[in-house]
């Protein structure tokens, strides 16, 4: 313990002017962020990602281990110690300064501390294990900030793709599984390079393991999560399976002239489950398909054996939403077509109701929403919602979207059970509900949760899509 509390202080010695850099870049970062709202984008995000990525490896770098003539092995250092002394380090200057910066912008952003305590603490162990100690691997490898710099490359890449926002409901699923594949391959390696010190199976194993960590991600398909998110939804229901699906005759083809049709076919749904609360019916969407679709001359897009994939997660009315080339639509118009898909369902439910006005309101599973009126630079009103250290899990309407009176708006939501995703702003505005021009105070929202979640193979015969409602839009030149 005294041995790694020498090495400990001597690095803060060491590295007293990196250390200054990065908690002034955490300062300016949450200047900025509890200031006017135009100052957050000024590049202190990065510059804090940044900071954190050099201070990491130059703590590391303070002792490197490969090499056998380094001046470190004389003294001699437990190796224990020498690792128990990074993490302490990285700790305090890192992780720490994260905690407080956060801390400060969301009780500004006016969330109350038990609201915010979960996603803090959850966002504070995304922050050490999928970017302090992926990054001390790195370092823990090379030798010099420019092999730092080269390997931290792919790493940036996953982090985008592994622990960031949702783009679609079951994102999550893929995320989390990198996640933990990355967060597991970064300690491994640490670990064996500290308790070994032979570099070069050490590299051998980064590489081997972190490529495992995207072939892990890349290989979970749409089934596998669907799978997984049957499993995490808490409710499940009994008469799912009577559930019954066909398209209606509302579709549209948007064309682009000389390029392609983006083809949009309602799904409308029977026998849905009724809430005992409310008697009134789940609202369904469909969160993702994979489909294929045959013209009445037996040719299929895609060709061979890809398939399509579309989401609609927000729509006043599920729908399955894909692009073809403009001479397979015609092809489509020609004569009865077919299509089979996989369709992933999620049923919504247990309707709460939230009344906003001037004031902003905390409303859980979605964040700080508050009304924006008309201004100079606002043409319509809107609601404006700020997240909490995730994307919202619950689907926000209001009571025009609810009866299909006006257009509903789209979000990123996420079906994740975790409180918090990988990110540097603690809070983002995610939601942003535009409103008719008389919307009156006070609003009445409401949100509706994930309830079931199930997934079904289909198959639609008899398709004759030259009765679609046609929009064209000419390219401009």
């Amino acid at each position: 313990m005294l041995q790694t509390l020498h090495i400990f202080s001597k690095d803060v010695r060491s590295l007293r002017y990196e250390i200054g850099v990065t908690l002034a870049v955490a300062a300016t970062f949450v200047f900025f962020q509890v200031t006017d709202s135009r100052f957050r984008d000024l590049g202190t995000p990065l510059l804090l990602v940044i900071a954190g990525w050099l201070l990491t490896v130059r703590v590391v770098h303070e002792e490197p281990l490969p090499g056998t003539r380094q001046f470190w092995l004389t003294r001699p250092y437990s190796r224990a110690s020498l690792l128990a002394a990074k993490i302490l380090f990285l700790l305090a200057f890192i992780v720490l300064p994260k905690t407080i910066a956060d801390l400060a912008i969301t009780l500004h952003a006016g969330f109350s501390f038990s609201d915010l305590l979960p996603g803090l603490l959850c966002s504070q162990v995304l922050l050490f294990t999928l970017f302090a100690i992926p990054i001390a691997a790195i370092a823990a490898v090379t030798t010099n900030l420019a092999q730092a710099i080269v390997a931290s490359l792919p790493l940036m890449f996953m982090l985008a793709i592994s622990g960031g926002s949702a783009l679609g409901p079951l994102d999550w699923v893929r995320h989390a599984a990198m996640a933990l594949a990355l967060a597991a391959a970064a300690l491994s390696v640490v670990v064996f390079a500290y308790g070994t010190r032979r570099t070069t199976l050490a590299r051998l194993l980064a590489g081997v393991l972190w490529i495992a960590a995207v072939v892990i991600g890349v290989g979970l398909n749409g089934s596998l999560g669907s799978a997984v998110e049957s499993r995490v939804l808490p409710v499940h229901l009994d008469d799912v399976s009577r559930v019954g699906m066909d398209f209606g005759f509302t579709g549209t083809a948007t064309l682009m002239s000389g390029f392609n049709a983006q083809i949009r076919l309602p799904i409308r749904f029977a026998g849905l489950p009724v809430e005992k609360a409310t008697s009134v019916e789940m609202l369904p969407r469909i969160i993702a398909t994979n489909l294929r679709i045959r013209a009445s001359d037996g040719t299929l897009w895609p060709p061979e054996n890809g398939f399509l994939t579309g989401t609609g997660t927000n729509d006043s009315e599920p729908a399955l939403d894909f692009n073809v080339p403009a001479n397979y639509y015609a092809k489509l118009k020609a004569g009865p077509a077919s299509l089979r898909a996989t369709l992933y369902v999620t049923l919504y439910g247990n309707r709460k109701t939230f009344s906003i006005d001037s004031r902003r309101v905390i409303i859980p599973g979605v964040g700080a929403c508050s009304f924006q009126p008309m201004s100079q630079n606002v043409t319509r009103p809107a609601i404006i919602c700020l997240n909490l250290f995730r994307s919202p899990r619950l689907l926000l309407l209001n009571n025009q979207e609810l009866s299909g009176q006006q257009p509903s708006f789209f979000y990123q939501l996420s079906h994740s059970p975790f409180p918090a995703e990988l990110g540097i702003q603690p809070s983002e505005m995610t939601v942003a509900m535009g409103l008719q021009p008389s919307a009156q105070l006070p609003l009445e929202i409401i949100t509706l949760e994930p309830l079931a979640h199930f997934q079904r193979q289909v198959s639609f015969t008899n398709l004759k899509l030259d009765q679609l409602k046609e929009e064209v839009f000419p390219m401009s030149r």
